[in-house]
């Protein structure tokens, strides 16, 4: 084959690119780039166990807010039980906790609940008796005689109902 007998195939296959590269999608510029995932936060937290509270780390989703322990929501690795107050006859009744279960110096009463349930950290406090099989707890390092303030766990991750004390007779100051 000579170069001139070539031609024709070299200019049909140009022909040919030139014919598919105008048939081709032609390409869009690339959009935004998409958000950045929400970042998962590695928060400290406890869970109530026969051997008392048990401090864990569980990873809070920003974007849903679920919580998980080990990559299983919060509620399947540790499940409601007796040892939480949340579905608790007495607890849902609003019932006050008597006094005997943290007796004070010259002082009769009871404990009521107060407020809403609140996250504290398992460091701060101590387990001081039962109520219903319920721990109850006051702040650690507090005078025995001055828990003014129980703290019973509702739920895992380390959420607490606070109750105060009412009642009549002398209170003794802080430390």
């Amino acid at each position: 084959m000579t170069p001139l007998s070539m031609l024709p195939r070299f200019a049909s296959a140009c022909i040919a690119g030139l014919l598919l590269a105008a048939c081709a999608t032609p390409r869009r510029p690339a959009g935004p780039p998409p958000p950045p995932a929400a970042p998962v936060r590695i928060v400290p937290s406890c869970v109530v166990s026969a051997e008392g509270l048990v401090a864990i780390t569980v990873e809070v989703d920003d974007a849903t807010g679920d919580t998980t322990f080990q990559g299983r929501p919060l509620s399947d690795a540790f499940p409601l039980t007796s040892r939480y107050a949340a579905e608790a006859g007495w607890y849902l009744r609003n019932e006050p906790i008597p006094e005997v279960v943290w007796p004070h110096v010259d002082a009769r009463g009871a404990y009521v609940k107060y407020g809403r349930a609140r996250a504290m950290t398992p460091d701060s406090l101590s387990l001081l008796g039962y109520h219903h099989g319920v721990g109850v707890y006051g702040v650690l390092g507090d005078a025995p005689e001055n828990f003014g303030v129980l703290y019973v766990p509702v739920r895992p991750g380390c959420w607490f109902q606070t109750y105060q004390f009412e009642g009549v007779g002398e209170m003794r100051e802080g430390r």
